[in-house]
């Protein structure tokens, strides 16, 4: 995040239902933070006002295991992405990362 940002951050508006989320932009890169805080396992989808065209890869960064994953199941509108069937257990969080076209 901070070599993407180069020290800059901009908070951005996220939509993730019942699992808290915060949303970063930093350069040319969205991070979108998420964390089921409940006591069971939630499917979710995640939506953020980000023109699609300008998207090249979308992916998970899993902080428990320290695993990336492509992300495939995106609901695409004119000004919006949705990021579908993201699954997280009880009590773990994930990381959303929207790397921008230059």
């Amino acid at each position: 995040m901070l070599k993407a940002g180069r020290g800059s951050f901009e908070k951005i508006p996220v939509n993730a239902g019942t699992v808290e989320a915060m949303g970063v932009k930093c350069g040319r890169a969205c991070f979108i933070y998420l964390l089921n805080n409940t006591g069971s396992a939630v499917n979710t989808t995640v939506s953020l006002h980000v023109r699609p065209e300008n998207i090249s890869i979308i992916q998970s960064f899993n902080p428990s295991n320290r695993t990336y994953n492509q992300l495939h199941e995106t609901a695409i509108t004119d000004e919006e992405v949705a990021v579908r069937e993201i699954n997280l257990p009880a009590k773990k969080e994930l990381i959303l990362i929207l790397k921008l076209k230059e």
